[in-house]
């Protein structure tokens, strides 16, 4: 899967299509994180779309993982010159070379980034090494003299041992050439040669390589034949050309009116006239393909392509019949259900020309057998079976493999609501939180009334401390089951959350978070942006009468909540709770606050002290889990660029843009912000979220009337949606000047702030642990007639007096305390509360006492064991230490510390045997006595360790992996992951080994080679890949590996084979000409020339590596010229902006003027001329194409 994922990204990367190329990669990289090769792939991506800080990041991480790996230092050292640090720049690429010295592509990079570190660049005024470095070959292609030298074998032959050994100049000075590169390479006119002679040459036919350097002898031009019999043949053959284009045209009139006989005649007759054009033929397939007559389209296009490469025809007109054919392969798959054809036409196709058109259709044929399959794969019944069979795994705590037959079953049956509750479960236990969510939200989709969905979801919110929307979640599910008790339990514990947080009972890392949640939320953000209340927060801490007037101003006390801490730049945190309660049970007035005003600091800028922690999701949907933490963190940058990350990788997913809005508008960037969420909506209108996003980002403009439409609109879409209630009130709310609180007797129990107030309230907040108390709740919210009934409870009294703002009751301490202490109902079917317990009668004091002493004492003894044990095992004395372990779990068998410690021993002492047996006591008990987590997490992990140390001798690694991952299912310790990582590394490298067979390598080659000369590469490629899983070391298969992918447009995969067949053969010439042809696909002409020339030094007559060599030039030449396209401009340009030294010249004010002077001031341009840097830099952008001389 990761390879098919990596092959299409590389595909992707090849056609430019980069954001797509990320996607895949992206993918590639989920299911095989620590393969290097897809970090650096995706780091070139990034690159190439100028995301500099992501192909650093991807860069570092591809060195991290592979240190020894050269390539690795030439993405980063890429990376840190597009950032513009050259100086990091330097460093990468020294470090690469010193790995790899020979790297051509470390040792150009080293030169781009000496050349940026400077403000100018200097070229070498040393005549002993003016023939070394990149920049020669930049003059003499520039140079339109010397650029025609380059397509001569014995030129660069020259050229190259000049290099090689400079005191080998001299010989050569005879040669006119070497005189006129010596003039070139100094900026002096030394010699030019006559247009004549210039013309000659470049008539002049290719010389075939020779062992030794003469030149050789010019060619005696051949007699020419008699005039009259040329000019008989050229007229026959003229006359018969033109009718044939005239049969063309009366073909495509005839096409045009649909007269499709018609057009077959003419079509027919042009290709009896002319049966070197094979246009005639791929239209008259077009008109075959028109008819319906699919057989006939096929046959003609298959002479088509048979005909175009025996003449070596243009390869796009080959590609255009390849193309029908595919066509029409896929209209008969419609009958016979056979995709796989049409899907290999348009492949082969595409090999000729990479045509977009081309492109979609093979995508669609892809998908058309893929919805195939689907449908023929889709089954019930064993979708049933395969769910019974991820029950059984989930059972047995093998939450990987039942995630596994769980995803069968949805391949089988995707609208089962109870698989995606099963799974969501799974990834739960795995910690996979947003997949669990997912498929909890689909559960929910497909069955709006399945209470286990509801379930699920919350408690996937629950787990990551979201007890706001985990609450919601639950109530929402008790309206459809309001009996359940798994819901009643989970609104209990939320509220139980909830009300231990507000009560100051909480972690200072869990404190950090919540204020991180808590400066997300527009209101606080308001409140802190008000000059008035940040003067307000001061007085409360430093001016004690000035606070109590404050407090007589009702609007203020309504902005302040006892439970949320703030902390200015420049004093201590302060806490609320000794204001009144109340002032806290008004509802909060959300008025038009002012924006922050420049001269007043951001309460939300990185200078406040809030120490912002965050909740690190490491499995699927990689880069959305990073955006969600980062926003969860409060560092909205980091998540703004992470949810960008997720959008280019998934640009039609409408959760991402919804996700990037709410990240903007907690930055106050609120136009941006408004984007997001017009696209939102723009992609999924139906989704209520989106309009939730849109009145948020309308709002934080100013535009409250545009708030109040997206908030309607939304509630249209899901009129119960508490979220947008509560915009829609701020919005109208804004829309005044002064927000005015109901005064409706009526609605007081309906909307969300009834549960903020009664949460506020110290006495009400303890009721919302009680299931029977939430379900009077829903009942009077649901029909507020049923008030009456409950009016003689005293707890719907006190409620009404927090709503009302009025002390109609109020519990005694003495009722709370007995509150706070009293058992938890059981959940009822019937609505009357149930009675209070009896309570039992206390047992003698005397007794309670004396076991409490003597528990105490062996709890003591145990303890003082346990630190003897601890001090033996420091000094190694591993006897002693188990001793003391044991007395300790004999005193006190309720702590597994001891068991755990000794079981560290004997993995110390290599008793593996022991150690797992202590391991699996520790589990048993832990679970039993319902111990930390984390402690039983650490038995597994021990126990994971002894099975690796076993496994090296039997071989066995999947015991261990299995310790490895219940561990991680009890708590992710980033050391257990890292073991769990070694450990599936371990096997993976033992299965290498024992598959090694060079003889089987050997066999796969072979079968690999008869389907390329079958033109069947993606099989010749699978058994390419298995030659080398059997034999890593052989670069002939690298080679022809090589040569399949570039056939299948996959460049960046066939530039890697290259090159490793080049590093486990630098003499074998194949690998460069492999390389070669990559990059000269890739259109990367001077690399190309480069990895040419560098196969020559090895085998200088090679015939392959010279043409190679000469298209490259001819190439270079006809671009120098401009002689192409404006796409293929375009396209060299955009490559050519991405180069360091280009933006640095471009860049350079007083290059842009010599620029303007050179189109506006001749005069100045004639001056500038005389300067040497400034015509090499100059040449450096004529050789790039960004300008062009003309």
């Amino acid at each position: 899967m990761a390879d098919e994922a990596k092959a299409k990204g590389n595909a992707a990367f090849s056609a430019g299509r980069f954001d797509e190329a990320i996607r895949f990669f992206s993918e590639a990289i989920d299911l095989a994180p620590s393969n290097h090769v897809l970090y650096s792939n995706r780091s070139a991506a990034y690159a190439s779309l100028n995301r500099y800080a992501d192909a650093l990041v991807d860069a570092k991480k591809t060195v991290e993982i592979k240190p020894d790996w050269s390539k690795g230092y030439s993405r980063l050292g890429a990376a840190h010159l597009g950032l513009g640090n050259a100086e990091d720049a330097v460093a990468a690429y020294r470090k690469g070379l010193d790995l790899d010295p020979s790297n051509e592509a470390l040792k150009s990079g080293l030169a781009d980034a000496q050349a940026a570190s400077r403000s100018r660049a200097s070229p070498s005024a040393s005549f002993g090494n003016m023939f070394q470095g990149p920049e020669v070959w930049t003059k003499l292609t520039a140079d339109p003299t010397t650029r025609g030298y380059l397509a001569q074998p014995d030129f660069l032959k020259m050229m190259q041992e000049v290099q090689r050994n400079p005191n080998s100049l001299n010989k050569y000075l005879s040669d006119p050439r070497m005189m006129q590169v010596l003039g070139v390479l100094l900026n002096v006119n030394l010699r030019t040669a006559t247009p004549e002679e210039m013309e000659r040459e470049r008539e002049a036919p290719e010389p075939e390589p020779e062992v030794k350097r003469q030149r050789e002898p010019a060619k005696v031009p051949e007699p020419e034949p008699e005039p009259m019999e040329i000019s008989d043949e050229n007229k026959e053959a003229k006359v018969k050309k033109a009718e044939a284009q005239k049969e063309k045209e009366a073909g495509n009139a005839a096409y045009k009116k649909k007269d499709f006989e018609k057009a077959i005649q003419h079509y027919t007759r042009a290709v009896e006239l002319d049966d070197e054009d094979i246009s005639f033929i791929t239209n008259r397939a077009a008109v075959y393909l028109e008819m319906g007559k699919y057989e006939e389209c096929i046959k003609d296009c298959d002479r088509a392509v048979e005909k175009g490469r025996e003449l070596r025809s243009d390869f796009k007109m080959v590609a255009r019949a390849l193309t029908r054919k595919g066509t029409a392969l896929v209209k008969l798959a419609k009958c016979s259900k056979d995709y796989e054809p049409a899907i290999e036409a348009f492949q082969k196709a595409l090999t000729e020309h990479r045509n977009p058109e081309t492109l979609k259709k093979l995508n669609d044929a892809e998908k058309a057998k893929k919805e195939l399959e689907q449908q023929e794969y889709f089954d019930p019944q064993i979708a049933d079976e395969e769910r019974e069979k991820g029950n059984e795994f989930f059972k047995q705590q093998k939450y990987p493999e039942a995630v596994k037959h769980y995803t069968e079953a949805l391949r089988r049956n995707p609208r089962d609501p109870r698989v995606y509750s099963n799974r969501a479960a799974c990834y739960t236990k795995l910690g996979a939180l947003p997949e669990g969510l997912k498929d909890a939200e689909k559960c929910i989709e497909l069955d709006p009334t399945f209470s286990k969905g509801y379930t699920r979801k919350g408690a996937v919110q629950f787990f990551m401390k979201e007890y706001d929307k985990a609450l919601e979640t639950y109530q929402e599910g008790l309206k459809h089951d309001p009996n359940n008790h798994e819901l009643l339990d989970g609104v209990r514990r939320c509220v139980e959350q909830i009300n231990k947080t507000n009560r100051g009972d909480i972690s200072p890392e869990d404190l950090k978070e919540r204020q991180a949640k808590a400066m997300q939320d527009p209101e606080i953000q308001n409140i802190l942006s008000d000059p008035v209340m940040r003067q307000v927060l001061v007085d409360f801490q430093e001016n004690p009468k000035a606070a109590q007037d404050h407090l007589k101003n009702s609007q203020k006390p309504r902005t302040i909540r006892p439970s949320f801490k703030y902390h200015t730049p420049t004093s201590p945190f302060f806490d609320l709770k000794s204001i009144a309660h109340s002032y806290f049970s008004h509802s909060i007035s959300v008025e038009e606050y002012p924006q922050t005003p420049k001269s007043q600091p951001n309460p939300l800028d990185r200078s406040t002290s809030l120490d912002l922690g965050f909740r690190s999701l490491s499995m699927a949907d990689e880069a959305k889990a990073k955006g969600n933490a980062a926003f969860s963190a409060g560092r909205f940058d980091e998540a703004i660029r992470f949810f960008s990350e997720a959008i280019d990788l998934a640009p039609s997913n409408h959760v991402l843009y919804s996700n990037r809005s709410a990240a903007y508008a907690s930055l106050n960037r609120y136009a941006d912000a408004l984007v997001d969420a017009k696209k939102t909506v723009e992609i999924k209108p139906d989704w209520s979220k989106g309009y939730s996003r849109l009145g948020a980002a309308h709002l934080g403009l100013g535009n409250a009337e545009d708030a109040v439409a997206a908030y309607r609109k939304g509630l249209d879409l899901d009129p119960s949606n508490e979220a947008l209630k509560s915009g829609l009130a701020d919005a109208q709310a804004a829309s005044r000047s002064r927000a005015s609180p109901s005064a409706s007797f009526g609605n007081m129990f309906q909307g969300p702030e009834v549960w903020t107030k009664l949460t506020a309230d110290p006495t009400t907040r303890g009721y919302l642990a009680q299931p029977d108390f939430l379900k009077m709740m829903q009942e009077v919210q649901r029909n507020p007639n049923s008030l009456n009934k409950y009016l003689s409870d005293p707890r719907m009294m006190q409620v009404l007096g927090v709503l009302l703002n009025v002390n109609l009751r109020t519990a005694t301490p003495e009722e709370m305390e007995r509150e706070r202490e009293a058992p938890e109902p059981e959940p009822e079917v019937k609505r009357q509360r149930e009675p209070a317990k009896v309570p039992e009668p206390e047992p003698e004091p005397m007794e309670i006492s004396d076991e409490n002493k003597e528990a105490r004492v062996k709890k003591a003894e145990a303890q003082k064991e346990k630190e003897a044990g601890n001090a033996a095992y420091k000094k190694k004395d591993f006897e002693k230490a188990i001793q003391h372990y044991t007395r300790a779990v004999e005193l006190d068998d309720e702590d597994i510390s001891f068991i755990t410690n000794r079981a560290a021993v004997y993995l110390e002492m290599g008793k593996y045997e022991e150690c797992i047996k202590d391991c699996d006591r520790a589990v048993e008990k832990g679970r039993e006595l319902r111990s930390d987590f984390k402690m039983v997490a650490r038995a597994l992990t021990r126990k994971g360790t002894a099975l690796v140390k076993l496994a090296k001798c039997s071989k066995d690694y999947e015991p261990a992996i299995e310790a490895f991952q219940k561990a991680l299912t009890e708590h992710r310790n980033p050391e257990t992951l890292k073991k769990l990582n070694d450990a599936e590394k371990a096997k993976k490298e033992l299965e290498q080994q024992e598959y090694f067979d060079p003889q089987i390598a050997d066999e796969e080659r072979e079968k690999g080679n008869e389907f390329f000369k079958q033109q069947k590469y993606p099989e010749a490629v699978k058994h390419y890949t298995e030659a080398l899983r059997r034999n890593p070391r052989d670069p002939r298969v690298y080679s022809n590996r090589a040569a399949c992918y570039t056939k299948l447009g996959a460049l960046p995969e066939g530039l890697k084979d290259a090159e490793k067949c080049i590093e486990l053969d630098p003499t074998f010439s194949k690998g460069y000409t492999r390389k070669g042809a990559v990059q000269f696909f890739m259109k990367e002409y001077d690399k190309a020339l480069e990895t040419y020339q560098e196969g020559l030094k090895h085998d200088p007559n090679n015939h392959e590596l010279l043409d190679g060599v000469r298209r490259c030039v001819e190439q270079i030449n006809k671009t120098n010229r401009g002689d192409i396209s404006p796409e293929d401009l375009k396209e060299r340009q955009a490559k050519a902006m991405q180069d360091p030294e280009i933006q640095n010249i471009l860049s350079d004010p007083v290059m842009r003027q010599v620029l303007v002077d050179f189109q506006e001031n001749p005069k100045a341009a004639q001056d500038h001329l005389k300067n040497s840097q400034v015509m090499h830099k100059i040449q450096k952008l004529i050789s790039a194409g960004i300008v062009q001389m003309r």
